[in-house]
């Protein structure tokens, strides 16, 4: 059975995200990672190290028992769907023309990848002059009910002077 599961996670575009999975058993399991995209009758395929323009990276150990992390570097929108970690140890669970007595166990986690915002600023700042910043959220999942601007740790009031910055708006 499993001893650790991945989680579920959202994560930006250009992101990364690791998955961890672990199982034990005797004999000690293959633990295998398989994807789901969230598009509507899109079918499971086996990733595998190198996987997806070598975005995926598999690491697996089988001593006392199976752990396996998955990481895909470089996320894209086509990244969001179900991450699923299968672990089993029936012998016959590769074999092409036997049918295995154990069937493989699964245990999954979503990952959605949402676009991540763009930021800009006025191209030239000088002291004592106004700056535009904007911040363009396209598409967002869900809608944005609120905002404000940070500087570092500290959050910006809305008409707020100081010698960083004499206006907001």
């Amino acid at each position: 059975g499993f001893t650790k599961s991945p989680l579920s996670q959202k994560k930006l575009t250009e992101d990364s995200v690791e998955l961890h999975c672990e199982a034990i058993g005797s004999p000690i399991p293959e633990i295998q990672w398989w994807f789901e995209g969230a598009e509507p009758n899109e079918t499971a395929v086996q990733l595998w190290d190198g996987a997806w323009q070598d975005r995926v990276k598999i690491n697996a150990t089988y001593k006392q028992h199976s752990t396996s992390t998955i990481y895909i570097a470089n996320l894209t929108l086509n990244d969001s769907g179900t991450f699923e970690c299968r672990a089993s140890n029936d012998p016959d669970r590769n074999h092409l023309s036997k049918s295995p007595k154990v069937k493989w166990i699964r245990s999954q986690a979503n990952v959605i990848v949402i676009e991540r915002p763009q930021i800009s600023a006025t191209p030239e700042v000088t002291a004592g002059s106004n700056v535009v910043i904007s911040c363009n959220i396209t598409d967002p999942p869900s809608a944005v009910t609120g905002h404000y601007w940070m500087k570092g740790e500290r959050k910006l009031e809305s008409n707020e002077t100081s010698p960083d910055f004499p206006s907001l708006m």
